[in-house]
């Protein structure tokens, strides 16, 4: 099925439309992004480490953006609980992410990936990762190449682990290969995994409920 908009020369008149369409964009990144996650494999080399890792970050990072245009929704008032009012499912999906949390939810982690790590890198990562390495008490690999020239220059996983994904599960200095940090990890990584899955249903729901507030026709061709 495929829907349309109708009449076309109405779609650019309604602001509501173009906030509706950033919502369902960030949530076809997520998608896409969690559709990359599921794909890889089980891969224990610093490569794939390295896959699994930054899956989940860009599920985490866009997560969060469409949180953070939920919030910004009901702020700038194109947005609000009235749309969910009656169906308590949706009512206690939007009392979970819509308002702010207090702090050291697991949410905050989301917000630190959306706007440190997820679309750019700030200083923040490398900086708390070097402070990491610092109270490391034998050398620590710092770059890998698969050749003396360098042609493949990356950093080490020990690197990126303690950059992200020790924020992400709370590790400390040295748990990077600790087995009950790895159970923390799958862990995590299901409770990040309901908390997309919650947050998509959410939006989509909303978008829909949005759809039918317009003057225009959704056709269905």
């Amino acid at each position: 099925m495929k829907g349309y908009l109708s009449p076309s020369s109405e779609l650019d008149k309604h602001p509501s439309l173009v906030h509706l369409l950033r919502l369902l964009m960030s949530v076809d990144a997520l998608r896409a992004s969690h559709r990359w996650f599921k794909s890889l494999t089980k891969d224990e080399t610093h490569l794939g480490k390295h896959d699994t890792l930054f899956a989940t970050i860009t599920m985490m990072g866009w997560a969060h953006e469409t949180i953070a245009t939920l919030r910004k929704g009901v702020k700038k008032r194109w947005l609000s609980r009235s749309i969910v009012e009656g169906d308590v499912e949706l009512e206690t999906l939007w009392d979970k992410y819509v308002p702010k949390q207090s702090k050291h939810s697991i949410l905050d982690k989301f917000a630190y990936i959306r706007d440190k790590c997820a679309f750019h890198w700030d200083q923040d990562p490398p900086e708390r990762c070097l402070k990491r390495l610092a109270k490391e008490k034998d050398q620590v690999p710092f770059v890998e190449s698969d050749d003396e020239k360098g042609a493949f220059l990356s950093t080490r996983y020990p690197i990126v682990y303690d950059a992200i994904a020790g924020i992400i599960v709370d590790a400390k200095v040295g748990d990077a290969d600790n087995p009950s940090v790895n159970l923390t990890w799958e862990a995590t990584l299901r409770e990040i995994g309901d908390i997309i899955g919650e947050v998509t249903k959410l939006t989509v729901k909303l978008a829909s409920k949005m759809f039918e507030k317009l003057p225009l026709k959704l056709v269905e061709k």
